[in-house]
C-alpha cells in the first residue's frame, strides 16, 4: 500500500537523533536564563563538559544534521593530516542485503567477505532493524610513485588503489559512519542507487550526493515492478540502480527492436 512506503533521500539537514551539535548548544546555552543563573565557575563547567561531547570520529554520528556530520569528519581529519580526499558513501550493509553472504554473519564493510559484496534487492527486513549507513569514506593521497602492480593493489588484502597519473591512494582508518538508517515497521528494500562496498576506486565511483534517493521502503507484498511505477508517478525520477533482470529485460528488448527494424529491409 502506497502509505507504507517511504522513500529515503539524503536531505543534508535531516538530524536523525535531534541531538544539536555541540557547537550550537554552546550558542544557544550561553542566552539561556538557567544558565545565566549560574556563577561563572559552573557555567566554565557546564561549557568544558559541552566541549567533552565529542572526542573522536564514533561520537559524531549523535549529533547534528547529516551536512554537520560531514563538515564535523573534514574538520577533525583535516586537522590531523594533509592530502586526504573524502567521499560520501553507503556502508555497514545489513548481511541480508548481500547475496554473497550465506551464514547470516554481520558483513562489515571493512572486511575482506565485503570486497565482493553483490546487492540483493527486495529482501524482508524487520522493524528496527540496520538497514545500511551514510558514512564518508576517508583516502590519503600519497604523492610519491608507486612500483606497485596493479594486481597487487587490488588485492583483497590490500587497501589501496592506484590513480591515473600512478600515485597511491591509500586508505585512512575506517569509514567514518553518519546516519543508521533502520527500517520503521517490517517491510522491503528497494534500491534505488547503486550499493557497492565503496572500497578504493569505488568510494569515488560511488560516491554519493547530497538529496539523492537512496531507497525506498515498502510493503511485505510489494514487487519492484509497483514501487517502480509509484515512484516515477510521485516523483518523475527514473532511478539509476537496475537489478540485473532489469537490464536483461532490456537487452532483449533492444534486441527485439532491432531485428524488427532489420526484417522490414531483409536482413
Amino acid at each position: 500500500m502506497c502509505q507504507d512506503r517511504i522513500i529515503i533521500s539524503l536531505n543534508p539537514d535531516i538530524n536523525p537523533t535531534g541531538k544539536k551539535m555541540p557547537k550550537t548548544i554552546k550558542e544557544e546555552m550561553v542566552s539561556d536564563s538557567d544558565f545565566l543563573e549560574l556563577s561563572s565557575e559552573e557555567q566554565l563547567a557546564l561549557l568544558k563538559k559541552v566541549d567533552t561531547l565529542i572526542q573522536s570520529p564514533t561520537d559524531i554520528i549523535q549529533y547534528g544534521t547529516l551536512k554537520e556530520k560531514y563538515d564535523e569528519v573534514l574538520k577533525m581529519y583535516s586537522q590531523k593530516e594533509s592530502g586526504l580526499r573524502y567521499y560520501l558513501v553507503m556502508g555497514n550493509y545489513n548481511s541480508k542485503l548481500n547475496e554473497n553472504v550465506k551464514d547470516g554473519t554481520t558483513n562489515n564493510i571493512d572486511s575482506i567477505a565485503n570486497l565482493i559484496f553483490k546487492y540483493k534487492d527486495g529482501c524482508i527486513l524487520d522493524e528496527g532493524e540496520d538497514i545500511m549507513s551514510l558514512c564518508v569514506r576517508i583516502l590519503k593521497l600519497e604523492v610519491e610513485k608507486s612500483e606497485t602492480t596493479p594486481s597487487q593493489i587490488m588485492s583483497v588484502l590490500e587497501e589501496t588503489i592506484t590513480n591515473p597519473v600512478g600515485t597511491l591512494l591509500s586508505a585512512v582508518g575506517s569509514l567514518v559512519e553518519l546516519w543508521k538508517i533502520t527500517m520503521p515497521y517490517t517491510g522491503k528494500v528497494f534500491a534505488l542507487t547503486a550499493f557497492t562496498s565503496s572500497r578504493g576506486s569505488d568510494a569515488e565511483k560511488h560516491q554519493k550526493s547530497w538529496n539523492e534517493d537512496i531507497l525506498i521502503i515498502g510493503s511485505e507484498d510489494d514487487t519492484r515492478e509497483e514501487i517502480l511505477a509509484w515512484y516515477k508517478e510521485a516523483t518523475g525520477k527514473i532511478p539509476s540502480y537496475k537489478t540485473d533482470k532489469e537490464i536483461q529485460d532490456e537487452k532483449a528488448l533492444s534486441k527485439e527492436r532491432i531485428k524488427k527494424v532489420a526484417s522490414k529491409w531483409g536482413i
